[in-house]
């Protein structure tokens, strides 16, 4: 009886390990279900795809098969092909921060191309308006007149605020000084010549 119950006792230790052993293994095969899951190509995801007595199964999604990719959900970025009501882009957050557009980042630059056509009959309408001042580092080139400035010998002129126009006046007048004007200029006719006159006798 007490070699029975001995060999007993070892047959259940064997069964035990051989009970621990699977475990082992089963666990191993769920690590390395999970490592082949992750192990997957650039901008791909992993998703739980099915779960079972063993683990859960992973598998790859492409970003390409993902849904409503599309959908604007996020008011705080741009959307570069457009939202309903515009967009305001506001660079920085602390005093003095800038927005630079560059055209590329090659040291060959580009162009900043502003295609829009609206012409500005105004100072709040146009194709750009610009509430502040302009600042700007090379030459100007206009393939346009100046908004009222577009009359055949209208002259700009700047009054230290602003810049005014001094419409073409009558012919044989002179451009002078008059401090009068808003502008400080005013046409008038010339001092100091004697009319042409034809002598008869």
């Amino acid at each position: 009886m007490i070699f029975s119950l001995r060999k007993l006792k070892l047959c259940l230790g064997d069964i035990r390990s051989v009970q621990v052993e699977e475990e082992k293994e089963k666990k191993e095969e769920k690590e390395e279900e999970k490592e082949k899951g992750m192990s997957r190509s650039v901008n791909s995801i992993i998703v739980a795809s099915a779960f079972d007595a063993a683990g859960a199964t992973f598998t790859g999604v492409d970003h390409s098969s993902l849904e409503t990719l599309g959908a604007d959900d996020h008011a705080q970025y741009l959307n570069i092909i457009g939202r309903a009501g515009g967009q305001t882009v506001v660079a920085g957050t602390s005093s003095g921060e800038s927005l630079v557009l560059r055209s590329t980042s090659h040291a060959t630059k580009g162009q900043v191309h502003l295609d829009e056509t609206t012409a500005s009959v105004s100072a709040t309408t146009g194709a750009l308006r610009v509430d502040g001042g302009v600042g700007i580092g090379g030459d100007v080139y206009l393939s346009k007149g100046i908004n009222g400035a577009e009359t055949k010998g209208s002259i700009l002129v700047g009054d230290g605020t602003t810049m005014l126009e001094v419409p073409i006046s009558a012919d044989g007048k002179v451009l002078t000084a008059d401090a009068s004007k808003a502008a400080g200029l005013a046409w008038a006719m010339p001092g100091g010549f004697l009319e042409n006159t034809v002598q008869t006798t």
